[in-house]
């Protein structure tokens, strides 16, 4: 994540540890924080005892319009490579088209920003049939903590919800 920020944003970032930054006080979980550390050991026993078989090939879809994300690419292809997993990479001049509607690629690299309506991002990119949910992954306890947060009365009632769902997440 570091090495991702310092090309991209040279001393302008807050390394992100979950689905919000620490500003969005009613959404960020500080016990979650640092709960997914960088660790090529763990990462290749995750990947063994999920059953991937390594080397494996996957395909990444940046914006070809932007430096910035070809680095981000290459950046995570670093990363992959050290617990077995080879990253193509593969720009297109139009995401929208060949990764959300021909469904080319593995996974974006690109950026997700802040949304006014912070649930927007589980809703977005955690439920079905949702563009930036390309292949569908869903838990079925994510409706529930949504339900809960989008039936609160105030941001600050929504802190159970939120902190159900970056759970999970």
């Amino acid at each position: 994540k570091k090495a991702i920020a310092e090309a991209l944003f040279p001393g302008q970032y807050e390394l992100a540890t979950q689905s919000y930054p620490k500003a969005f006080v009613d959404q960020y979980q500080p016990d979650l924080a640092n709960r997914y550390t960088y660790n090529v050991k763990k990462a290749k026993a995750a990947l063994a005892k999920s059953g991937v078989k390594t080397p494996v090939t996957v395909v990444a879809v940046p914006p070809a319009n932007n430096p910035n994300f070809q680095r981000f690419a290459e950046i995570v292809q670093a990363n992959l490579k050290e617990i077995g997993v080879e990253l193509q990479i593969q720009p297109s001049t139009n995401l929208l088209q060949t990764f959300f509607r021909d469904k080319q690629g593995d996974f974006v690299t690109t950026l997700w920003p802040a949304r006014p309506d912070p649930s927007v991002t589980i809703q977005r990119n955690f439920t079905p049939n949702q563009v930036t949910n390309a292949g569908n992954n869903y838990s079925l306890e994510i409706p529930t903590a949504l339900a809960e947060i989008q039936a609160a009365e105030t941001p600050a009632d929504a802190r159970a919800g939120y902190k159900k769902a970056v759970n999970i997440i």
